[in-house]
């Protein structure tokens, strides 16, 4: 029992503040989901406040794992306006436990920001979680089952690095669509180029590129026969859905500190 727990004629009340802190990019956000749902499973009755990124803000509260979201604007480090009103926000609440779920430079520093000294919490297990809350209204898709899902891109970070020749993703889409299922492409604007090139090649295959949220890849996923794709955010959202998932690493990646979490995973590694 924690010290800010009470008890109420032999029944304890539980009323432990934590704080949890992510301060990354997308991918690094799907890959904590399992960890999100393991501190909430954890701590059932806890006061449970999430500083993120602010376009994270809306995943963050669908989850409902948490009580409070507070939204990090993520200015420079070296912004000591922005520092002091964030110290001010989080200072308004105690803390008796701090999970910090991708620890870097930025999170280190917000630390430093809290009075007192909370305990650092750790995590277990983490098992996939129910990711139910996800699913959003697809029809307007008209996809038709069975179905694949490729994910021929990545960031632009990782362009020259991360991402598999698209002319053996068509070669992957040929196959399956001869085997009679349906193919769509999925990605955001960074991809559009490489998904330009496969659909004039491949007319049959069904572009969704910028037209799908990460809710809509979510519930696409939970109904997919299978997804292949690169080492970047979507396909680490696929695996988590449990659909069966090919993941595809570069030479320059570790598959071993960031393979995808799900049922059924196959990571694949080789130079792009």
């Amino acid at each position: 029992m924690l010290a800010s727990d009470k008890i109420i004629n032999d029944r304890i009340i539980h009323d432990t503040k934590i704080l949890v802190i992510y301060s990354g990019r997308l991918r690094g956000f799907i890959r904590s989901l399992p960890a999100m749902a393991a501190i909430r499973a954890k701590h059932k009755t806890a006061q449970i406040t999430f500083l993120v990124p602010k376009d994270f803000i809306d995943l963050a509260q669908r989850s409902r794992y948490f009580n409070e979201v507070i939204s990090d604007a993520q200015h420079p480090v070296y912004d000591l306006g922005y520092l002091w009103s964030l110290r001010r926000v989080l200072n308004k609440i105690k803390f008796d436990i701090i999970y910090d779920l991708q620890p870097s430079r930025r999170s280190a520093l917000y630390l430093r920001l809290l009075k007192g000294k909370p305990d650092m919490g750790t995590i277990e297990a983490a098992h996939i979680p129910d990711l139910t809350w996800m699913r959003s209204d697809v029809s307007l898709f008209g996809v038709q089952k069975p179905y694949a899902l490729l994910v021929p891109g990545s960031s632009l970070r990782g362009a020259k690095t991360k991402r598999w020749p698209h002319m053996k993703y068509l070669s992957v889409a040929a196959r399956l669509m001869r085997e009679g299922y349906d193919v769509a492409i999925i990605g955001g604007v960074a991809e559009q180029e490489v998904i330009n090139k496969m659909t004039r090649l491949s007319p049959r295959l069904h572009d969704w590129a910028g037209r799908t949220t990460v809710y809509d890849v979510a519930t696409l996923a939970q109904d997919a026969a299978v997804t292949v794709g690169n080492d970047t955010a979507m396909t680490y959202l696929a695996a988590l859905c449990r659909c069966p998932t090919v993941a595809l690493f570069s030479g320059l990646s570790d598959p071993a500190t960031s393979v995808p979490q799900g049922n059924k995973v196959t990571v694949i590694q080789s130079d792009p």
